[in-house]
Order: structure tokens, then sequence, then C-alpha cells
């Protein structure tokens, strides 16, 4: 069981097609979901990619053979061991970082319900092994998750928030509440009737399956972390370097030291009176065989953030995005293997039909290949199409027209289509890219943080061009073969390189503000061109805010456009300019737009309304921009209807 709430990483891969309702009466296709934004139009769900899984923190296992796992928008499920882990499908906009099996087909997970960037603590559970996983009714609203849950029946359950215990009888259909001790950390019922709490500076039990609540005195001042009764008398609990332990019942909790390198662990899983581990986080964790009369430090195979014993001999750990396994009471460790996931980065479009999205699989933490999808008809469908061998990942894509493209994954390989992905041909190029602008089939500009390097016959050669002296590159567009201009940073700062000539020659500008770093920029002509990134309202400011720069004369000057309140960080991003007058930039949770080249950006979507951390878009007329980014179950693409 999770004992304490970590930071949500999301966990999503999505793409938005935004096509506002007032301009747009195409018919929606069909949609097997949909979630509303603010005063948009709802967002259908056009297709799922199964997401990586990277932030297990609980974990559940009944029998020797039947395990779940929950972490983020993520649960798995064994029934062989570990031998295979299957995903499970979890009631859309819910995070579960805690778990508790009573039987191999009942079990109920505890986290939060993300609904327009709120979070509200929620309960979800199955009574068929997972085959659906159900949110069930909370009378109580709580804007804290719940933090942990332990079932030790199939109808009788427990669960915690920072302040309050919750009780069921009926597997959830209804629930009672009691405020027991504040700052509630662990919790373990070893029977229908007797359960611990901890928390706060307090221990407390019930033995009447909650009616009264009785503190025990078992550390005096102290903060205990995480809990595990495997009987009615026998508990154990954390004081971070000790282990707290009670054999009466709670009457008398005695310290257990902890071996040197055991330090700050905060779970704990008892599966018998004599037999515990010990974890924290990291790869040490503590065992004892014989009540904790000792204990000794082990080394697993990954960093645990929760273990659940189904027997003295079989074990499983999780955490992050790995599980590990022992049939011999922790004699040896083996890491299993989950099912993989999919990232999307970068998006490109050139008309109202056509897009091309890449990004990666990731499988146990770690990219393995890259992940294309591709559509011809305006997101009705979306085709995996057979990615660029030997490529771990992809991060960006430029297409310069319906068939041709380049994508970049931040190493000096570059791939490229002919045919919108079907096929691809690699090119070796003489720097790292961190962006790429096409002006023609055979026109290409890569930059990076060693420069830049043009290609005039479609990629078979690339020549280095030249530039100041520690000018670092992040981004660049090209708004015709003659015509670019570059972003970056150099040691002082935010800087703009531009070129008239094809790149014959580089120009360095000065656009306002010194002290930003601008990592993207776009543009509309070889006139017209914004850059974005992030900066600091002074040098005690520690928070980025967003900064966009423009120019309408090539960048013979540039002017600082004011965003609206709130903007924050847009490096590192996504912009697109349709027109000298049309332009969107996605970043620092926001979709920011303007109509009027910038003397106005308005918010289209925030952080509270989004159901995802943007990261790439993609315009192609006023109604139609394609956005991709991380979320938090699926990958997902998404348009209104």
């Amino acid at each position: 069981m999770r004992r304490y709430l970590r930071a949500l990483v999301f966990a999503w891969s999505i793409v938005l097609l935004i096509r506002p309702a007032m301009v747009d009466s195409t018919p929606a296709s069909a949609t097997s979901a949909h979630v509303t934004l603010g005063a948009a139009a709802p967002w259908n769900i056009q297709q799922e990619y199964p997401s990586p899984i990277d932030s297990l923190g609980g974990v559940s296992c009944p029998s020797t053979s039947d395990c779940w796992a929950v972490g983020g928008g993520a649960v798995v499920a064994t029934t062989d061991g570990g031998s295979t882990w299957t995903r499970q499908t979890l009631p859309k906009e819910v995070v579960v970082d805690s778990i508790s099996c009573a039987s191999t087909s009942d079990c109920m997970a505890v986290g939060y319900h993300r609904l327009a960037g709120l979070d509200q603590g929620v309960v979800t559970g199955t009574t068929d092994g997972g085959s659906t996983w159900t949110r069930q009714h909370f009378p109580f609203f709580s804007s804290q998750p719940i933090l942990g849950v332990s079932c030790p029946s199939t109808s009788d359950c427990w669960a915690i928030n920072r302040g309050w215990v919750y009780a069921t009888t009926d597997f959830g259909t209804t629930w009672t509440r009691q405020r027991v001790v504040a700052r509630l950390r662990g919790l373990s019922c070893a029977n229908t009737s007797d359960c611990w709490v901890a928390g706060g500076q307090y221990i407390a039990a019930t033995t009447d399956g909650g009616s009264t609540w009785t503190r025990q005195n078992g550390c005096g001042h102290c903060t205990p972390h995480g809990f595990s009764c495997p009987s009615a008398s026998d508990c154990w609990t954390l004081l971070g370097g000790t282990v707290l332990a009670t054999t009466d019942g709670g009457t008398i909790w005695r310290k257990q030291p902890l071996p040197s390198g055991a330090m700050n662990l905060e779970g704990i899983s008892c599966p018998s009176t004599s037999d515990c581990w010990a974890f924290g986080g990291g790869n040490v964790v503590a065992t004892t065989t014989d009540g904790g009369s000792t204990w000794t430090a082990k080394t697993l195979p990954i960093g645990v953030s929760d273990m659940s014993c189904a027997s003295t001999s079989d074990c499983w750990a999780v955490g992050g995005a790995n599980v590990a396994a022992t049939t011999d009471a922790g004699a040896t460790w083996t890491p299993q293997t989950l099912p993989s996931g999919e990232v999307l980065e970068g998006v490109s479009c050139t008309n109202t039909s056509d897009c091309l999205a890449v990004g990666y699989t990731e499988l146990n933490d770690g990219p393995v290949g890259a992940f294309v999808v591709s559509t011809v008809d305006d997101g009705s469908t979306w085709t995996v199409q057979t990615p660029p061998s030997g490529i771990p990942s992809l991060s960006g894509v430029s297409c310069v027209s319906t068939s041709d493209c380049w994508a970049f994954g931040g190493a000096n390989i570059v791939v490229s289509t002919t045919d919108l992905g079907s096929t691809w041909t690699d090119h070796t190029l003489p720097i790292g890219v961190s962006d790429i602008s096409c002006a023609s089939t055979s026109d290409c500009w890569a930059v990076g943080s060693e420069g830049v390097v043009a290609t005039t016959d479609g990629g078979t050669t690339w020549t280095a061009q030249t530039l100041a002296t520690g000018v670092a590159l992040e981004s660049v567009s090209c708004a015709s073969t003659s015509d670019c201009l570059a972003s970056g940073y150099n040691g002082s700062g935010g800087v703009v390189v531009s070129t008239t000539d094809g790149g014959s020659s580089w120009t360095q500008q000065t656009p306002p503000g010194a002290s930003h770093y601008l990592e993207e920029v776009t543009c509309a002509s070889a006139s017209d061109c914004w850059a974005f990134g992030r900066g600091f309202s002074n040098f005690f400011h520690s928070v980025p805010r967003g900064v966009v720069v423009a120019t309408t004369d090539g960048g013979s000057s540039w002017t600082q456009q004011t965003l609206p309140p709130g903007s924050r960080d847009l490096g590192g991003n996504s912009a697109s300019c349709i027109s000298t007058s049309h332009c969107w930039v996605v970043g620092g949770g926001h979709i920011l737009a303007t109509t009027d080249g910038g003397s106005t950006w308005t918010t289209q979507m925030s952080l509270v309304e989004m159901p995802a951390a943007t990261k790439s878009i993609s315009c192609t007329s006023p109604s139609r921009c394609w956005v991709v980014g991380d979320g938090l179950a699926d990958a997902l693409i998404l348009h209104t209807a």
C-alpha cells in the first residue's frame, strides 16, 4: 500500500484536433468518450494507444499467481505469477496509487479523479478480476487524494486520506467516515474488526470494525510511516531508521533497529508474524524472518515503492516502471516485463486532412523504438506506420508536403519519408539535431547545440554553415529556400540568427530581454516571425514566465508581446503560425492564440481545463490545429464535435 503521495507524472500521450464549433460544421466521427474543456465543444476520442507505465506505486497479491499493480492512470495484472502482465482499463481521468485485493476477483484501488483541473479523492473497484473497473459512489467530497486502502474481506474495506478514515462493509456501496488522527500515513487491517492507522504523532487502533478508535502511545511525539498487521496482535510501522513493533495489539510498542544502509524507509509488508519487508523508494530494503529480532539489508534490482507478499516465499516489488518478484523468500529477485506503451512528441500537418505524428514506444522505463501514426482523412482514422528501424525515439517532425516529411530524435540521425511514413530513409548528420525545417522537398536546415547544417539535395549531402562562436540553437523555421530564422541561446541569454541567402551567411539579431531563453521559433513569411521561450520577472523570481517576441521585418527589429496573466514557461514546446495574423503556442500548461499578429494573445485552454501536458502543435487553418502531449492514462487522438 502506498504510504504517501508522490508527485504525479502524467502518462497519456494524446493528439488533440482543435475545431471550434462556431466555424466547423463537419460531423464528428463515431467516438467512445469525450471530455469538455472550458467553453470549448466536447473533445471526442478518435483513437487510443496505451501509454508507458512509469509510476507504479502500489501492488497487491492475493495469491502466488495473481497480482495487481497500480500507478498514475495505469493498472496491470498477472494471473501466472508475473510471466505475463496485461493492462486493465480504469475509468477515465482516474489516477490510483494504492490497491488492496481481498481475493483473485475483488480489488479496490484509491487515488484521485481529475476533473477540469481539480483533483478529488476517488475509489474504484472490480469484482471480476479487473475485466471491469467501476468508479464507486463516494459520498464525501475530498480535495485531497485517497492515500491508502486495506480490504480484509471482499466486502469490508478501509481507506484514508490526510485527516479521515473511511469504511465500507458492502464493498463501496455505502461509506462512513471518522476523524481519527491528522496527517494519516499508514493503514492496515488484520481482519474485519482489527485495524490500525498511523499519522501525525499517533497510532490509533480499532477492535470493533471502526465503531471506536483508541490512540496508542507507540512512540510519543513521533511521525510513523506505513503499517502492516498480519494478525490482531502483531503489527509493524516505521520511524525512518527504526521499526516499531507490537505483539499484544498495541499495548506495548518496542523499537527494532534497522541495519545500516537501510534508512529512511517508509513502507512495510508482513506476510506473517515472523516475516516482514521494509522499503522506501530505493533498491535497498530490510527483511526479517524472526519477528524483527534481527533485520538484514538486501539490495533489489529495482527501486521499491511498494511490496506485497502472497506467502512468506512469494513476494512482488514495484517501483517506477519496474516490477520484480521472488519465489524463494528473497534469496533471488527477478525483474519481470510490463506491457509497453507509446509516447507522442511531435506532429506536423500540411492541410486539413494530412498529418504525421511521431514519438516512441517505451518498455520498462526506456524507449525501445520509434512510434509513428498518420491520418489522411482529418483524423477520422489514424494509421500506425512502420517506424524507421534502429531509431530508439523520435521527438519532432516537419512535413513539407502531404507525403514528404523529416523526423529527428535528438542524436545526429534524421529520417525522411516520401510516402507519409510508409517507408523511411536514414540520414547521418554532422551535428546532433534539436529541430529541422524544410522549405521544399530538397531544401532543409537542421540545428542543434553544435550549430546549423543544410541540404539542397533532399538529404544526400549536408553542409555545415557558419555561426558566431558560442551560439547553441534550439529551433529553426524557414519560410523559403533563402530565408530562415533560428533561435537559441549563448552565454548571455536568448539569441536569434537569420539568413536571407540560404545560409551562406547568418546574422545574429538582438531580441528584447537579454536574459530570455528563446527555444521555439516559427515564421509565417520571410518577414513575420515569432520566438517563444521563458524569462524571469527579476533576479529573485525563480518561477519562469512565458515570453514571446515578434518581428515584421525579418528580424531587423523585435517587439516583446504581452501574454495573458499567468502564462508560464513556453520553452521547449511548440508554436504554429499559419498567417501573419494567426498563431498558436503550447507550453506551460496553456494553449495560447492570437488572431491579430500578437497585439493580443488569449488563453484558449489553461492548465485547469486541459487533460494533458502539451508538447507540439500544428495548425493548417483558423479552425484546424493538432496538438500532441502527455496526459493521464492512454495515448489518445481527440477532436471536437
